[in-house]
């Protein structure tokens, strides 16, 4: 029996699920995102004097401080674990 005959196990299947997925509505209103430290107010974003965790003030993030998001230096490569590429690839900027 050919896969996409008109008599094919596989697209009578496909179309109970496409039916079964087309009945239900689907909400696609606006919602806001979860309020945090980071987004609750945005004047207390702007004026606060917290820094949430993250770090902004050097280039070098810590070693206890990896994993942590550095502001100051994004990416931010670590010798121990960038691998050098071959001479043979070329690098080029592609702006999508």
């Amino acid at each position: 029996m050919a896969l996409w005959s008109k008599t094919g196990p596989i697209l009578g299947a496909l179309a109970v699920v496409g039916s079964t997925v087309s009945a239900q509505s689907i909400d696609v209103s606006w919602h806001a995102p979860a309020k945090s430290q980071v987004n609750a107010n945005f004047t207390e974003v702007l004026n606060g004097e917290g820094k949430w965790g993250f770090i902004y003030d050097t280039s070098e993030t810590p070693i206890d401080k990896y994993g942590t998001y550095n502001w100051c230096n994004m990416p931010h490569v670590r010798k121990t674990e960038y691998v050098r590429p071959s001479d043979d690839f070329e690098l080029k900027y592609v702006e999508l």
